[in-house]
């Protein structure tokens, strides 16, 4: 994850857009993905760290808790979006 940040901050983009025409032919030939495969590579690592903090981080008041949980559910709300597609 840590090698994608730096690689978009430097200008090579990760193409994963649902906008893209993969018809056209392209002078710069990269990895193409889907945008459920962009997805999931990006919101499943956070989705796992939200779940993590809970072991990782038992203690706490509810106010931690509710933030752990509101992060955790996001990114888990989020993946089932991707798996279910409800298009």
């Amino acid at each position: 994850m840590v090698c994608l940040c730096f690689t978009e901050l430097i200008g090579n983009h990760l193409q994963y857009s649902k906008f893209t025409n993969n018809n056209k032919p392209s002078a710069k030939q990269g990895i193409k993905l889907s945008s459920k495969t962009g997805m999931l590579i990006l919101y499943t690592p956070a989705f796992i760290a939200g779940a993590v903090s809970f072991f990782v981080f038992p203690g706490g008041d509810l106010r931690f808790f509710l933030l752990k949980f509101a992060v955790t559910f996001h990114f888990f709300k989020r993946d089932l979006e991707v798996i279910i597609d409800c298009s």
